[in-house]
Formats: structure tokens, C-alpha cells, sequence
């Protein structure tokens, strides 16, 4: 058994427990950690799976959701013999609930870095077809088990983006980068939140929502001073038409 903080109430990094077994059918699997009495933890198998890792994930909850930051969904399969079928990327992630019609038998949320920063690992999706259809097999290491076709998802609506990056520990708070992005930081106080709102703000607010009213109001017309170009000299030519007509007359 291997025991972890967590207040589910407020925290907004999650730990995250990796599963798997390599034998004539790889599989792994994804946990948050179970309550035990008044204790967070994982236990050291899970549906004939050895717990390999434990890392750090963005709950949900995180919104907006920070630069370089993206949402995971994850499917499994809740029988034997178990196993993820697949990671994918959340295009709208307000849209939740739009979930229970994209899973096959189970799923998960979290938030992980598409990028390496300080303080993360990589995890890695390898996937193979069996005769039951696709499965996914993540790993801390860039290869998958041996003796196995492993291929890459080719789908334009969702690439594969393996890997992704989580974080190795629980960090106290976040910082700032060079290149604005949220650093795990063992120094400082902000929250994710914190740190986001900081380059959001930055950035004069360019993550936050905008109303269609809004749109529609400062979608101002920026032709009028071309047409007015345009029109001016006609209107001018048209004048000394008229007078020379009126002339001839």
C-alpha cells in the first residue's frame, strides 16, 4: 500500500497512480487513489496490474486551463481483461457531461502538459489492435513491451500526442516561466489558478470567455474610410457632368 495527501476538497494537483502487467496481452490502467480509514492511498495491484508509478496530475477543476496545459480523457475497460483503450484529448472542456456517450465501459479526466517542463516525466501511449479491437499501453518508457506491433493513431479529429508530460511530485506552487507557462516550483505561494490568472492577465485577458453580444458588438465595420475614398470622387465627377450638361442646355 503506498499512502498519499489529498484533500479532494481543494486540491487542484491529484495524484495519479500507474497500473500495468506485461505478459502474452500488455495492458495498463490509470487510478486515483481509494480512501482507507481516514488515508489516501494506492494499492500494489489493481485487476491483476502491479502499481508501477505515481505522479501528479491537474484535477478538473482547473479552469482556464493554464498555457501548454491540456485535458485527457480516458477509456477502459471495466472486465477482464481490463486495460485502457484509449487517451484522448478533450476538445471542449466544459463539456463533460458529453462524455458518457464517448466511453465504452469507464473513464477518466485530468490535465497534463503536452509540453516537458521542469518537474515532469513523460508518459508515454503505445497502441496495438488485438482481436477485440485497439488497446493502449502506457509507460514511462518511450518503447512498448517487446515481441508486440505497436502503432501510432492516425486521426486528424484526434492526434496522437504521445507523450504526454506529468508532473514527478506534488509541487508546493507554481511559477512563471521565460516563455509564460506554469512551472511545478518548490519556491513561492501562488496555485495553478494563481499563476494562470497572472499570464492570462498578462496577456490583457486573452483566456477568458466572450458572449456572442460582445462578439456581434465589436465586430465594427472597417471599410468606411475606403468607400468614402472611392465615392468622393465620383460624386465630384458627377457634379461636372451635371454642369456641363446644364450648359450645353
Amino acid at each position: 500500500m503506498r499512502f498519499v495527501e489529498l484533500d479532494p476538497k481543494k486540491d487542484l494537483v491529484v495524484p495519479l497512480a500507474l497500473y500495468s502487467r506485461v505478459d502474452d496481452d500488455p495492458r495498463s490502467t490509470l487510478r486515483f487513489p481509494s480512501r482507507y480509514g481516514s488515508k489516501w492511498g494506492f494499492a500494489d495491484t489493481h485487476d491483476d496490474m502491479k502499481l508501477k508509478s505515481i505522479f501528479y496530475v491537474f484535477s478538473p477543476s482547473v479552469l482556464p486551463l493554464p498555457p501548454e496545459v491540456l485535458m485527457f480523457n480516458v477509456d477502459w475497460i471495466t472486465t477482464y481483461p481490463y486495460g485502457i483503450l484509449d487517451l484522448l484529448y478533450l476538445f471542449n472542456i466544459f463539456d463533460i457531461t458529453g462524455l458518457k456517450g464517448s466511453v465504452k465501459e469507464g473513464t477518466m479526466v485530468f490535465g497534463a502538459y503536452r509540453k516537458p517542463v521542469d518537474g515532469t516525466v513523460p508518459l508515454y501511449i503505445h497502441r496495438r489492435l488485438t482481436p477485440k479491437g485497439p488497446v493502449s499501453y502506457l509507460s514511462l518508457s518511450s518503447e512498448g513491451p517487446k515481441g508486440f506491433d505497436w502503432i501510432s493513431r492516425q486521426h486528424i479529429e484526434n492526434p496522437d500526442l504521445s507523450p504526454i508530460f506529468v508532473m514527478k511530485e506534488k509541487p508546493d506552487s507554481f511559477s512563471v516561466s521565460n516563455s509564460k507557462v506554469c512551472m511545478p516550483s518548490k519556491k513561492g505561494s501562488d496555485s495553478i489558478n494563481t499563476c494562470s490568472n497572472n499570464i492570462n492577465n498578462s496577456y490583457q485577458n486573452v483566456g477568458a470567455a466572450i458572449s456572442p453580444k460582445e462578439i456581434l458588438g465589436s465586430a465594427k465595420p472597417h471599410y468606411s474610410f475606403p468607400i468614402i475614398i472611392i465615392i468622393l470622387p465620383l460624386l465630384i465627377l458627377l457634379g461636372v457632368l451635371i454642369c456641363f450638361f446644364l450648359r450645353k442646355f
